[in-house]
This record gives structure tokens, sequence and C-alpha cells, in this order.
């Protein structure tokens, strides 16, 4: 069973384990409606948790400080699990530090409940646009995720967030100075990074797009060329490439083809 001494509602309060609504709680349902009719239900899962026809419920969590936030213990416990340990130390694009998740934890799904419908809720990757975990289904991989920012990432991307991944192929490069029309030091890459591909999911989204199906199809329909030659450089549909160097403030992009030719 569950803690209640560790189980908190998305703003942080500490929630009390109660078998029935208190005159207290019940005073406030009052506020805004009334009694007949009326019913206490789960803010994660929509369970009904007490029936005030009926005069019949459940044992749940609540917060007495928010007045509306109430937890059935199924959910409490399902989502209380704790963090696996960390293996490497990776950060989303705020520099904040993104911890491993085996499965969503409580304070992940609280703030997903705010906003959507649980059963219908799903986790997806920041990155690839990939889905991570199924509310409806329970099902899902591990992930890494910032709880500042509200953003996740799939271990399969997980090696795209640093500047390289191949020392190897990418060496005859890495001691070379480019620089961008605004003189400013352009990095070398062998894939995009997770900063570039939020960049380019940020400029799908000023356009109106929205929805994550039709944000993921306009990310695939995607291509970094280079700026110079025009030459394509890497395909996001395919998830295939060459080595490049970008400049991220200037949204601009060389081929090594180009920096061999004109060095």
């Amino acid at each position: 069973m569950m803690d209640s001494s560790q189980l908190t509602c998305p703003k942080n309060h500490f929630m009390e384990f109660i078998n029935r609504p208190s005159l207290a709680i019940t005073q406030v349902v009052c506020k805004t409606m009334s009694l007949k009719g009326t019913y206490i239900d789960c803010n994660i899962c929509n369970q009904k948790l007490y029936d005030y026809d009926e005069n019949l419920g459940l044992p749940y969590f609540t917060c007495l400080i928010c007045e509306d936030y109430d937890m059935c213990l199924t959910c409490a416990n399902k989502y209380s699990k704790p963090l696996a340990n960390c293996p490497i130390g990776i950060s989303c694009p705020k520099k904040h530090k993104l911890n491993f998740y085996e499965k969503p934890n409580l304070e992940i799904t609280n703030k997903i409940s705010l906003k959507y419908e649980l059963k219908h809720a799903y986790i997806w990757c920041d990155f690839c646009l990939r889905d991570i975990y199924s509310y409806e289904n329970d099902q899902g991989k591990p992930f890494y995720s910032c709880s500042e920012c509200d953003y996740d990432i799939c271990l399969e991307c997980v090696k795209y967030v640093g500047d390289t991944s191949s020392e190897e192929k990418i060496a005859k490069y890495t001691m070379k100075k480019v620089v961008c029309l605004e003189k400013h030091r352009m990095k070398l890459y062998e894939k995009p990074s997770l900063e570039m591909t939020q960049k380019t999911i940020a400029e799908i989204q000023d356009k109106g797009i929205e929805l994550q199906d039709e944000i993921r199809e306009e990310l695939n329909n995607k291509l970094i060329v280079c700026d110079l030659c025009t030459k394509d450089i890497f395909d996001y549909k395919n998830r295939k490439g060459s080595v490049f160097f970008n400049c991220l403030p200037c949204n601009y992009n060389i081929c090594v083809d180009c920096v061999d030719k004109f060095s």
C-alpha cells in the first residue's frame, strides 16, 4: 500500500487518506453544486470514488488544500514506483537534468491528467515523436523525462543528444574551424542534435500545427540541406544522412564536401 506521507498532488501538497468525504469536503462541494446527483471521482482515471445519492464509496486520497483533487488507491499504487537508476547524465535543451523512468510515475501522471483525459493520453518522444507510453493500454518503454519542462525522450534518441555519435567517422573534421555568415563557430554533427530537432518542431508548431500525428508527419517530410550546394544532408523520415556543420542560432548548415571544397 502506498504511504500517504509520500503522496502529493500536482502542486506538491501532501494528500490525506480518507474513507469517505468529511464535512469540510462536503461543504466545499456544496459551494458550486447541489449534492443531489453529485459524486467524487479520481482525477487520474475518473473512477467514481463516492456517490452522494447512494452514500456509498471507496477509500481514497484527497488534497485538502486544493479542495478538488482526489485519487483512487489503484492510481496511488500504480504510479508511485521509484525511479530506476539513471545510467547516464543527460539534459533537456534548457540544461535541466533528465531522470530515467521505467514507466511514468505519479508526478508525471498528475501533470498529464490536468490537461487530458488519462484513458486517451500517451507520452511521446519530443525528439522523434514516437509513442513512449500509452495510459489506455498501460504499456510502453523506458524513457528519460525533465519534470520542469514536461520534456521526454526515448532511449533510441538519447544517442542523438550529444554533438556527435561516431568519433572515428568525423575525426577528419573535428579540428576544423568553420563559421557561419554571422561569424558564429559552427559545430560538427553526424546527425541532428536534440536542440536542432526541437527548433524544427517549434517552426512546425508556429504554422498552427498542434496535433501530434500531424507534427510527426510534417517532421518526417523535413530534410536538412546544405546552405551552399543545396545537397540533402539528413532525412528525418529515414533517419539517415552525412556529417555536416551547423550553426544553431542562425539555422545554417554546411556539408563536409563544401567545407573541403572551399577551405
